[in-house]
Protein backbone atom coordinates (compact mmCIF):
# COMPACT_ATOMS: atom_id res chain seq x y z
CA UNK A 1 0.00 0.00 0.00
CA UNK A 2 2.87 2.35 0.86
CA UNK A 3 4.47 1.71 -2.51
CA UNK A 4 1.19 2.65 -4.23
CA UNK A 5 1.00 5.96 -2.32
CA UNK A 6 4.67 6.61 -3.05
CA UNK A 7 4.08 6.01 -6.76
CA UNK A 8 1.08 8.35 -6.75
CA UNK A 9 3.11 11.11 -5.05
CA UNK A 10 5.95 10.63 -7.52
CA UNK A 11 3.50 10.87 -10.41
CA UNK A 12 1.97 14.04 -8.97
CA UNK A 13 5.40 15.65 -8.57
CA UNK A 14 6.29 14.63 -12.14
CA UNK A 15 3.07 16.06 -13.57
CA UNK A 16 3.41 19.22 -11.47
CA UNK A 17 6.92 19.81 -12.79
CA UNK A 18 5.92 19.37 -16.43
CA UNK A 19 4.54 22.94 -16.97
CA UNK A 20 7.71 24.60 -15.62
CA UNK A 21 9.92 22.18 -17.59
CA UNK A 22 7.89 22.82 -20.74
CA UNK A 23 8.14 26.59 -20.22
CA UNK A 24 11.95 26.48 -19.93
CA UNK A 25 12.55 24.08 -22.83
CA UNK A 26 9.52 24.70 -25.01
CA UNK A 27 11.34 25.18 -28.30
CA UNK A 28 13.65 22.18 -27.86
CA UNK A 29 10.80 19.84 -26.80
CA UNK A 30 8.63 20.98 -29.69
CA UNK A 31 11.42 20.18 -32.18
CA UNK A 32 12.03 16.80 -30.54
CA UNK A 33 8.35 15.81 -30.66
CA UNK A 34 8.08 16.81 -34.32
CA UNK A 35 11.23 14.85 -35.13
CA UNK A 36 9.94 11.71 -33.32
CA UNK A 37 6.64 11.92 -35.20
CA UNK A 38 8.42 12.13 -38.54
CA UNK A 39 10.79 9.36 -37.43
CA UNK A 40 7.93 6.94 -36.76
CA UNK A 41 6.34 7.87 -40.07
CA UNK A 42 9.68 7.25 -41.83
CA UNK A 43 10.08 3.80 -40.26
CA UNK A 44 6.59 2.68 -41.33
CA UNK A 45 6.73 4.10 -44.85
CA UNK A 46 10.38 3.16 -45.52
CA UNK A 47 9.77 -0.50 -44.61
CA UNK A 48 6.85 -0.74 -47.03
CA UNK A 49 8.83 1.11 -49.71
CA UNK A 50 11.83 -1.22 -49.31
CA UNK A 51 9.66 -4.31 -49.59
CA UNK A 52 8.21 -2.91 -52.81
CA UNK A 53 11.63 -1.99 -54.27
CA UNK A 54 13.67 -5.04 -53.26
CA UNK A 55 13.88 -7.81 -55.85
CA UNK A 56 15.68 -10.26 -53.62
CA UNK A 57 16.86 -10.73 -50.05
CA UNK A 58 20.35 -9.31 -50.71
CA UNK A 59 19.00 -6.10 -52.20
CA UNK A 60 16.59 -5.74 -49.26
CA UNK A 61 19.48 -6.18 -46.80
CA UNK A 62 21.58 -3.50 -48.53
CA UNK A 63 18.63 -1.10 -48.62
CA UNK A 64 17.94 -1.66 -44.92
CA UNK A 65 21.61 -0.99 -44.12
CA UNK A 66 21.44 2.24 -46.13
CA UNK A 67 18.25 3.18 -44.27
CA UNK A 68 20.03 2.63 -40.96
CA UNK A 69 22.88 4.93 -41.92
CA UNK A 70 20.39 7.56 -43.07
CA UNK A 71 18.50 7.24 -39.79
CA UNK A 72 21.69 7.62 -37.73
CA UNK A 73 22.73 10.66 -39.76
CA UNK A 74 19.32 12.25 -39.44
CA UNK A 75 19.24 11.53 -35.68
CA UNK A 76 22.69 13.05 -35.16
CA UNK A 77 21.69 16.13 -37.17
CA UNK A 78 18.50 16.49 -35.15
CA UNK A 79 20.42 16.27 -31.88
CA UNK A 80 22.84 18.97 -32.99
CA UNK A 81 19.92 21.07 -34.25
CA UNK A 82 18.10 20.84 -30.94
CA UNK A 83 21.29 21.53 -28.96
CA UNK A 84 22.11 24.55 -31.14
CA UNK A 85 18.58 25.96 -30.77
CA UNK A 86 18.70 25.48 -26.98
CA UNK A 87 22.14 27.10 -26.76
CA UNK A 88 20.99 30.13 -28.76
CA UNK A 89 17.86 30.43 -26.63
CA UNK A 90 19.90 30.40 -23.43
CA UNK A 91 22.41 32.89 -24.81
CA UNK A 92 19.58 35.25 -25.78
CA UNK A 93 18.06 34.83 -22.32
CA UNK A 94 21.39 35.61 -20.62
CA UNK A 95 21.84 38.72 -22.79
CA UNK A 96 18.30 39.89 -21.95
CA UNK A 97 18.90 39.27 -18.24
CA UNK A 98 22.15 41.24 -18.35
CA UNK A 99 20.40 44.13 -20.12
CA UNK A 100 17.55 44.12 -17.57
CA UNK A 101 20.08 44.05 -14.73
CA UNK A 102 21.95 47.00 -16.27
CA UNK A 103 18.71 49.00 -16.56
CA UNK A 104 17.74 48.13 -12.99
CA UNK A 105 21.12 49.24 -11.64
CA UNK A 106 20.89 52.51 -13.58
CA UNK A 107 17.36 53.13 -12.28
CA UNK A 108 18.43 52.34 -8.71
CA UNK A 109 21.39 54.71 -9.00
CA UNK A 110 19.18 57.53 -10.25
CA UNK A 111 16.62 56.75 -7.50
CA UNK A 112 19.32 56.89 -4.80
CA UNK A 113 20.65 60.18 -6.13
CA UNK A 114 17.07 61.49 -6.21
CA UNK A 115 16.50 60.63 -2.55
CA UNK A 116 19.74 62.37 -1.58
CA UNK A 117 18.91 65.41 -3.70
CA UNK A 118 15.41 65.61 -2.23
CA UNK A 119 16.74 65.53 1.33
CA UNK A 120 19.32 68.23 0.60
CA UNK A 121 16.71 70.41 -1.13
CA UNK A 122 14.34 70.08 1.85
CA UNK A 123 17.04 71.23 4.29
CA UNK A 124 17.96 74.13 1.99
CA UNK A 125 14.30 75.13 1.78
CA UNK A 126 14.25 75.64 5.54
CA UNK A 127 17.44 77.73 5.36
CA UNK A 128 16.09 79.77 2.45
CA UNK A 129 12.82 80.37 4.28
CA UNK A 130 14.76 81.95 7.14
CA UNK A 131 17.17 83.92 4.91
CA UNK A 132 14.58 85.23 2.47
CA UNK A 133 12.01 85.84 5.21
CA UNK A 134 14.27 87.96 7.37
CA UNK A 135 15.54 89.88 4.33
CA UNK A 136 11.94 90.66 3.34
CA UNK A 137 11.16 91.92 6.84
CA UNK A 138 14.19 94.20 6.93
CA UNK A 139 13.49 95.49 3.42
CA UNK A 140 9.87 96.20 4.38
CA UNK A 141 11.05 98.29 7.34
CA UNK A 142 13.54 100.16 5.15
CA UNK A 143 10.96 100.86 2.46
CA UNK A 144 8.74 102.50 5.08
CA UNK A 145 11.52 105.07 5.50
CA UNK A 146 12.01 105.43 1.76
CA UNK A 147 15.27 103.49 1.48
CA UNK A 148 16.32 99.94 0.55
CA UNK A 149 19.81 98.54 1.02
CA UNK A 150 21.40 97.42 -2.26
CA UNK A 151 23.23 94.69 -0.36
CA UNK A 152 19.96 93.27 0.95
CA UNK A 153 18.44 93.42 -2.52
CA UNK A 154 21.40 91.40 -3.78
CA UNK A 155 20.86 88.86 -0.98
CA UNK A 156 17.20 88.58 -1.99
CA UNK A 157 18.15 87.95 -5.63
CA UNK A 158 20.63 85.27 -4.54
CA UNK A 159 17.97 83.65 -2.36
CA UNK A 160 15.54 83.60 -5.28
CA UNK A 161 18.19 81.93 -7.46
CA UNK A 162 18.88 79.37 -4.73
CA UNK A 163 15.14 78.78 -4.47
CA UNK A 164 15.02 77.94 -8.19
CA UNK A 165 17.89 75.47 -7.74
CA UNK A 166 16.14 73.68 -4.88
CA UNK A 167 12.99 73.47 -7.01
CA UNK A 168 15.05 71.77 -9.71
CA UNK A 169 16.45 69.30 -7.20
CA UNK A 170 12.96 68.55 -5.90
CA UNK A 171 11.77 68.14 -9.49
CA UNK A 172 14.45 65.52 -10.13
CA UNK A 173 13.57 63.67 -6.92
CA UNK A 174 9.85 63.83 -7.90
CA UNK A 175 8.96 65.68 -4.68
CA UNK A 176 8.11 69.14 -5.98
CA UNK A 177 4.60 70.57 -5.80
CA UNK A 178 2.77 70.08 -9.11
CA UNK A 179 -0.66 71.26 -10.24
CA UNK A 180 -1.58 68.59 -12.79
CA UNK A 181 -4.53 69.03 -15.15
CA UNK A 182 -5.89 67.28 -18.21
CA UNK A 183 -4.48 69.07 -21.26
CA UNK A 184 -3.66 68.79 -24.94
CA UNK A 185 0.07 68.49 -25.57
CA UNK A 186 -0.21 70.17 -28.98
CA UNK A 187 -1.47 73.38 -27.33
CA UNK A 188 1.49 73.42 -24.95
CA UNK A 189 3.93 72.98 -27.85
CA UNK A 190 2.25 75.79 -29.82
CA UNK A 191 2.36 78.09 -26.79
CA UNK A 192 6.14 77.60 -26.47
CA UNK A 193 6.96 77.72 -30.21
CA UNK A 194 7.65 81.47 -30.44
CA UNK A 195 9.78 81.49 -27.29
CA UNK A 196 11.66 78.41 -28.50
CA UNK A 197 12.71 80.15 -31.70
CA UNK A 198 14.21 83.01 -29.70
CA UNK A 199 15.99 80.64 -27.34
CA UNK A 200 17.64 78.39 -29.95
CA UNK A 201 18.73 81.23 -32.26
CA UNK A 202 18.46 81.92 -35.98
CA UNK A 203 21.10 79.38 -37.04
CA UNK A 204 18.96 76.45 -35.88
CA UNK A 205 15.89 75.44 -37.88
CA UNK A 206 12.85 74.55 -35.76
CA UNK A 207 10.59 71.85 -37.23
CA UNK A 208 7.32 71.03 -35.44
CA UNK A 209 5.29 67.99 -36.50
CA UNK A 210 2.05 67.63 -34.50
CA UNK A 211 -0.43 64.76 -34.67
CA UNK A 212 -3.74 66.34 -35.82
CA UNK A 213 -5.98 64.38 -33.43
CA UNK A 214 -3.62 63.93 -30.53
CA UNK A 215 -5.00 62.33 -27.36
CA UNK A 216 -5.08 64.07 -24.00
CA UNK A 217 -2.70 63.64 -21.08
CA UNK A 218 -2.40 64.84 -17.48
CA UNK A 219 0.47 67.04 -16.31
CA UNK A 220 1.32 70.44 -14.88
CA UNK A 221 1.29 72.72 -17.98
CA UNK A 222 3.90 75.09 -16.55
CA UNK A 223 6.27 72.25 -15.78
CA UNK A 224 5.59 70.65 -19.17
CA UNK A 225 6.61 73.90 -20.86
CA UNK A 226 9.78 73.79 -18.76
CA UNK A 227 10.44 70.23 -19.97
CA UNK A 228 10.23 71.31 -23.63
CA UNK A 229 12.36 74.40 -22.97
CA UNK A 230 15.10 72.43 -21.16
CA UNK A 231 15.27 69.86 -23.97
CA UNK A 232 15.46 72.66 -26.54
CA UNK A 233 18.29 74.39 -24.66
CA UNK A 234 20.15 71.08 -24.40
CA UNK A 235 19.74 70.59 -28.17
CA UNK A 236 20.93 74.15 -28.88
CA UNK A 237 24.12 73.60 -26.89
CA UNK A 238 24.75 70.40 -28.87
CA UNK A 239 24.62 72.33 -32.19
CA UNK A 240 27.11 75.24 -31.87
CA UNK A 241 27.42 75.45 -35.67
CA UNK A 242 23.66 75.29 -36.29
CA UNK A 243 21.40 72.43 -37.28
CA UNK A 244 17.80 71.31 -36.88
CA UNK A 245 15.60 70.89 -33.82
CA UNK A 246 12.57 68.67 -34.38
CA UNK A 247 9.59 68.39 -32.04
CA UNK A 248 7.05 65.69 -32.83
CA UNK A 249 3.86 64.46 -31.13
CA UNK A 250 2.09 61.17 -31.84
CA UNK A 251 -0.57 58.83 -30.54
CA UNK A 252 1.07 55.46 -29.93
CA UNK A 253 -0.17 52.07 -28.83
CA UNK A 254 2.40 49.77 -27.28
CA UNK A 255 1.89 46.03 -27.30
CA UNK A 256 4.10 43.68 -25.29
CA UNK A 257 6.75 43.44 -28.03
CA UNK A 258 7.03 47.20 -28.58
CA UNK A 259 7.07 47.95 -24.86
CA UNK A 260 9.89 45.43 -24.33
CA UNK A 261 12.05 47.15 -26.95
CA UNK A 262 11.97 50.53 -25.17
CA UNK A 263 14.86 51.44 -22.82
CA UNK A 264 12.56 51.73 -19.79
CA UNK A 265 10.08 49.33 -18.11
CA UNK A 266 6.85 50.72 -19.56
CA UNK A 267 3.49 48.95 -19.42
CA UNK A 268 1.67 48.12 -22.68
CA UNK A 269 -1.19 50.50 -23.52
CA UNK A 270 -2.12 53.83 -25.16
CA UNK A 271 0.26 56.77 -24.81
CA UNK A 272 0.89 60.31 -26.00
CA UNK A 273 4.42 60.59 -27.40
CA UNK A 274 6.57 63.73 -27.24
CA UNK A 275 9.76 63.41 -29.28
CA UNK A 276 12.51 66.03 -29.29
CA UNK A 277 15.52 65.39 -31.55
CA UNK A 278 18.49 67.35 -32.85
CA UNK A 279 21.27 66.99 -35.41
CA UNK A 280 24.03 67.84 -32.94
CA UNK A 281 27.24 66.09 -32.02
CA UNK A 282 25.46 63.35 -30.04
CA UNK A 283 26.98 61.39 -27.16
CA UNK A 284 28.42 57.96 -26.43
CA UNK A 285 26.65 55.23 -24.47
CA UNK A 286 28.45 56.02 -21.19
CA UNK A 287 27.37 59.67 -21.32
CA UNK A 288 23.79 58.81 -22.33
CA UNK A 289 23.49 56.47 -19.35
CA UNK A 290 24.27 59.31 -16.89
CA UNK A 291 22.56 62.16 -18.71
CA UNK A 292 19.65 62.44 -16.22
CA UNK A 293 21.83 62.51 -13.10
CA UNK A 294 21.81 65.87 -11.26
CA UNK A 295 24.98 67.96 -11.60
CA UNK A 296 26.28 65.71 -14.39
CA UNK A 297 27.26 67.83 -17.38
CA UNK A 298 29.66 67.67 -20.30
CA UNK A 299 29.71 71.47 -20.63
CA UNK A 300 32.74 73.51 -19.54
CA UNK A 301 32.69 75.13 -16.06
CA UNK A 302 30.30 78.04 -15.81
CA UNK A 303 28.18 76.91 -18.79
CA UNK A 304 25.54 74.92 -16.88
CA UNK A 305 24.41 73.54 -13.52
CA UNK A 306 23.79 69.98 -14.70
CA UNK A 307 20.18 70.19 -13.50
CA UNK A 308 18.33 70.81 -16.78
CA UNK A 309 17.84 67.20 -17.86
CA UNK A 310 17.55 66.06 -14.23
CA UNK A 311 14.56 68.40 -13.90
CA UNK A 312 13.07 66.99 -17.11
CA UNK A 313 13.43 63.45 -15.75
CA UNK A 314 11.79 64.32 -12.43
CA UNK A 315 8.83 66.17 -13.97
CA UNK A 316 8.16 63.35 -16.43
CA UNK A 317 8.33 60.64 -13.77
CA UNK A 318 6.20 62.62 -11.30
CA UNK A 319 3.62 63.09 -14.08
CA UNK A 320 3.40 59.31 -14.57
CA UNK A 321 5.44 59.26 -17.79
CA UNK A 322 8.61 57.60 -19.06
CA UNK A 323 11.60 59.19 -20.77
CA UNK A 324 14.49 57.68 -22.70
CA UNK A 325 17.35 58.91 -24.85
CA UNK A 326 18.93 57.57 -28.05
CA UNK A 327 22.18 59.04 -29.26
CA UNK A 328 25.39 58.25 -31.11
CA UNK A 329 28.48 60.43 -31.55
CA UNK A 330 28.06 62.54 -34.66
CA UNK A 331 24.46 61.43 -35.29
CA UNK A 332 22.43 63.66 -32.99
CA UNK A 333 20.20 62.90 -30.02
CA UNK A 334 16.55 61.96 -29.63
CA UNK A 335 14.54 62.18 -26.40
CA UNK A 336 11.26 60.23 -26.35
CA UNK A 337 8.68 60.81 -23.63
CA UNK A 338 5.59 58.61 -23.23
CA UNK A 339 2.69 60.04 -21.22
CA UNK A 340 -0.32 57.81 -20.41
CA UNK A 341 -3.39 58.67 -22.49
CA UNK A 342 -6.40 60.00 -20.53
CA UNK A 343 -9.99 60.25 -21.75
CA UNK A 344 -11.18 63.19 -19.63
CA UNK A 345 -11.79 66.61 -21.18
CA UNK A 346 -9.13 69.30 -20.65
CA UNK A 347 -9.82 71.82 -17.88
CA UNK A 348 -7.50 74.82 -17.67
CA UNK A 349 -6.90 76.13 -14.17
CA UNK A 350 -5.93 79.61 -13.09
CA UNK A 351 -2.19 79.87 -12.59
CA UNK A 352 -0.53 81.32 -9.52
CA UNK A 353 1.55 80.37 -6.54
CA UNK A 354 -0.53 79.11 -3.61
CA UNK A 355 -0.71 81.67 -0.89
CA UNK A 356 1.06 84.29 -2.98
CA UNK A 357 -1.93 86.51 -3.68
CA UNK A 358 -2.97 89.45 -1.64
CA UNK A 359 -6.00 89.37 0.61
CA UNK A 360 -8.05 92.16 2.08
CA UNK A 361 -8.92 90.16 5.21
CA UNK A 362 -7.78 91.59 8.55
CA UNK A 363 -8.99 88.66 10.63
CA UNK A 364 -6.72 87.71 13.55
CA UNK A 365 -6.70 85.16 16.39
CA UNK A 366 -4.43 82.54 17.91
CA UNK A 367 -2.25 80.62 15.43
CA UNK A 368 -0.55 77.46 16.69
CA UNK A 369 2.71 77.05 14.72
CA UNK A 370 4.22 73.55 14.89
CA UNK A 371 7.72 73.50 13.32
CA UNK A 372 10.78 71.55 14.44
CA UNK A 373 13.25 74.00 12.85
CA UNK A 374 13.73 76.76 15.43
CA UNK A 375 14.66 79.51 12.96
CA UNK A 376 11.68 78.79 10.69
CA UNK A 377 9.35 78.59 13.72
CA UNK A 378 10.54 81.94 15.08
CA UNK A 379 10.27 83.59 11.67
CA UNK A 380 6.71 82.32 11.16
CA UNK A 381 5.62 83.49 14.62
CA UNK A 382 7.22 86.90 14.12
CA UNK A 383 5.59 87.36 10.70
CA UNK A 384 2.15 86.47 12.10
CA UNK A 385 2.58 88.63 15.21
CA UNK A 386 3.44 91.68 13.09
CA UNK A 387 -0.03 91.62 11.48
CA UNK A 388 -1.95 91.10 14.73
CA UNK A 389 -2.08 87.33 15.22
CA UNK A 390 -1.31 85.71 18.57
CA UNK A 391 1.38 83.20 17.55
CA UNK A 392 1.76 80.10 19.73
CA UNK A 393 4.97 78.12 18.93
CA UNK A 394 5.35 74.34 19.24
CA UNK A 395 8.65 72.52 18.63
CA UNK A 396 7.10 69.20 17.56
CA UNK A 397 3.83 67.36 17.03
CA UNK A 398 3.48 66.16 20.61
CA UNK A 399 3.82 69.70 21.99
CA UNK A 400 1.33 70.97 19.43
CA UNK A 401 -1.31 68.45 20.57
CA UNK A 402 -0.61 69.28 24.22
CA UNK A 403 -1.07 73.02 23.58
CA UNK A 404 -4.26 72.30 21.65
CA UNK A 405 -5.56 70.34 24.62
CA UNK A 406 -4.72 73.18 27.01
CA UNK A 407 -6.10 76.01 24.84
CA UNK A 408 -9.18 74.09 23.70
CA UNK A 409 -11.25 76.05 21.20
CA UNK A 410 -9.27 79.30 21.51
CA UNK A 411 -6.89 78.28 18.68
CA UNK A 412 -8.12 79.79 15.41
CA UNK A 413 -5.87 77.77 13.08
CA UNK A 414 -3.17 75.10 13.24
CA UNK A 415 -0.11 75.69 11.03
CA UNK A 416 2.22 72.69 11.02
CA UNK A 417 5.28 71.46 9.16
CA UNK A 418 4.49 68.21 7.35
CA UNK A 419 7.87 66.55 8.12
CA UNK A 420 8.89 66.50 11.79
CA UNK A 421 10.58 64.01 14.13
CA UNK A 422 8.07 61.85 15.95
CA UNK A 423 4.58 62.88 14.95
CA UNK A 424 4.49 64.31 11.43
CA UNK A 425 2.20 67.10 10.39
CA UNK A 426 -0.35 64.82 8.71
CA UNK A 427 -0.75 62.78 11.90
CA UNK A 428 -1.04 65.94 14.03
CA UNK A 429 -3.83 67.20 11.76
CA UNK A 430 -5.63 63.86 11.91
CA UNK A 431 -5.56 63.70 15.73
CA UNK A 432 -6.49 67.36 16.12
CA UNK A 433 -9.54 66.97 13.88
CA UNK A 434 -10.71 63.95 15.85
CA UNK A 435 -11.36 66.32 18.80
CA UNK A 436 -11.99 69.58 16.90
CA UNK A 437 -13.47 68.63 13.49
CA UNK A 438 -13.91 72.28 12.43
CA UNK A 439 -10.35 73.37 13.28
CA UNK A 440 -8.73 75.01 10.20
CA UNK A 441 -5.33 73.49 9.41
CA UNK A 442 -2.48 74.51 7.12
CA UNK A 443 0.38 72.16 6.22
CA UNK A 444 3.72 73.49 5.00
CA UNK A 445 6.57 71.53 3.43
CA UNK A 446 9.24 71.56 0.77
CA UNK A 447 7.96 68.20 -0.46
CA UNK A 448 4.91 67.74 -2.64
CA UNK A 449 1.60 66.68 -1.00
CA UNK A 450 1.46 62.90 -0.85
CA UNK A 451 5.25 62.48 -0.76
CA UNK A 452 6.47 59.38 1.08
CA UNK A 453 8.47 61.73 3.33
CA UNK A 454 5.18 62.87 4.90
CA UNK A 455 4.61 59.47 6.50
CA UNK A 456 0.88 58.86 6.76
CA UNK A 457 -1.43 59.59 3.84
CA UNK A 458 -1.61 63.32 3.24
CA UNK A 459 -5.01 64.71 4.36
CA UNK A 460 -7.23 64.91 1.29
CA UNK A 461 -7.75 68.50 0.18
CA UNK A 462 -5.77 69.97 3.07
CA UNK A 463 -4.51 73.56 2.50
CA UNK A 464 -0.81 73.52 1.65
CA UNK A 465 2.00 76.10 1.64
CA UNK A 466 5.18 75.30 -0.24
CA UNK A 467 8.59 76.04 1.26
CA UNK A 468 10.46 78.29 0.98
CA UNK A 469 7.88 81.01 1.55
CA UNK A 470 8.03 84.70 2.40
CA UNK A 471 6.32 86.25 5.45
CA UNK A 472 3.73 87.86 3.15
CA UNK A 473 2.91 84.50 1.55
CA UNK A 474 2.50 82.86 4.97
CA UNK A 475 0.17 85.60 6.23
CA UNK A 476 -1.86 85.57 3.00
CA UNK A 477 -2.28 81.79 3.12
CA UNK A 478 -3.30 81.78 6.79
CA UNK A 479 -5.96 84.42 6.14
CA UNK A 480 -7.13 82.56 3.04
CA UNK A 481 -7.67 79.37 5.08
CA UNK A 482 -9.47 81.28 7.84
CA UNK A 483 -11.86 82.85 5.31
CA UNK A 484 -12.97 79.46 3.93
Amino acid sequence: MKSVFSSVRTAKRFLGALPAFWGRHQSALRITLVYCAFGLLWIVLSDRLLLAMAQDVATLSRLQTLKGFLWIGASTGAVFWVARAEFQRRRRGEAENQELERRLQAAQRVESIGRLAGGIAHDFNNLLTVIAGNVEMVLAEQEQHGEASSELLEVRRAAEHARDLTHQLLAFSRQQVLEPEVLELNEVVRDTERLLQRVIGEDIRLTIDLEPKLGRMEADPTQLEQVIMNLAVNARDAMPAGGELRIRTRNVWLDDARAARLPYPIEPGDYVLLEVSDTGHGMDAATAERVFEPFFTTKPPGRGTGLGLATVYGVVKQSGGWIGVESEPGRGTTFRIHFPLVLARPVRKAKGRPGGGATSSTRTGTVLVAEDDRAVRELACKALAQVGFDALPAADGEEALRLLGERGGSVAILVTDAVMPGLGGAEVVRRARERWPDLPCLLMSGYAPGSERHGRAFPQGAPFLEKPFTPAELVAKVREVLER
